[in-house]
This record gives structure tokens, C-alpha cells and sequence, in this order.
């Protein structure tokens, strides 16, 4: 976890930099893209082809509602890698007597915030679904 004091506003994040502000060369990726991505300019309107999977990753961060708290997509894509984290998470989960700190510190230091993301989605796919007796 890292903390940005911005205007007097101290806020936290757990990536090791400020989303909330792009760099030079970021910013002129970003609007390569954009103008790589109109398909077909037409008279009122532009017909585009989304190229956000393109764009650089501090660019998919500021586009969000949270930049510094923000599941890149991209970093799904790895599915070794989140396959071993996920088998590291059982093993120590399964260790008798694992409390709560030693597993949350565990998502951290491992930056193993898919698994998080992946509870809170189901969570809030069932949580619409229960039926009242």
C-alpha cells in the first residue's frame, strides 16, 4: 500500500504509483490510439474500433472510476501465474490455525488481488438470487 497527499487529500492505493495522474508519454500514446482507432470518420459521427486493451496501462487506470484501485484486465491474462497464486492461497489457507492478518497480508505481498476481486464477484452474484422465506 502506498499514500498520495494531493491537495491536502491523502488517498491510498494498492499499486506502487498515482493513477490519477498520467506522464507526458502516456498521455500521447493514449491519443495515438485514439486516432488509430477511428474506423470511419463520417459527418456528425466516428465510427471506431476499441483499442483499450491497447492503450498503456496507466491509461486503462485513469479511465476508471477508482484509477488506483482498478482490476486491469491485462493482468488476467497470465493464467500460469494466477494458477500458482491460486494453489499458494489454498496451501496456506489449508494450514490449521491461519489467521486472518496472515492471509491478507499474503494478498498483498503476493499482489494476488484477483482472488480478492473473484470473491467479491460472488458474492454480489448471489447476494441478488437469495429467496426470503
Amino acid at each position: 500500500m502506498y499514500f498520495v497527499e494531493k491537495e491536502g487529500i491523502i488517498s491510498m492505493g494498492i499499486y506502487g504509483r498515482d493513477y490519477t495522474q498520467l506522464t507526458i508519454e502516456e498521455m500521447d500514446q493514449w491519443k495515438a490510439l485514439r486516432e488509430q482507432e477511428i474506423v470511419k470518420p463520417l459527418s456528425l459521427i466516428q465510427v471506431r474500433k476499441s483499442l483499450f486493451r491497447e492503450y498503456p496501462k496507466a491509461v486503462r487506470h485513469y479511465m476508471s472510476l477508482f484509477p488506483n484501485h482498478y482490476m486491469d484486465i491485462e493482468d488476467l491474462k497470465d493464467e500460469t501465474e494466477l494458477n500458482e497464486l491460486a494453489e499458494m492461497y489454498l496451501e496456506m489457507l489449508d494450514t490449521p490455525g491461519t489467521p486472518e492478518r496472515t492471509v491478507l497480508n499474503w494478498l498483498r505481498e503476493n499482489k494476488a488481488y484477483f482472488i480478492i476481486a473473484s470473491i467479491l464477484q460472488l458474492w454480489t452474484s448471489r447476494s441478488f438470487h437469495i429467496s426470503r422465506a
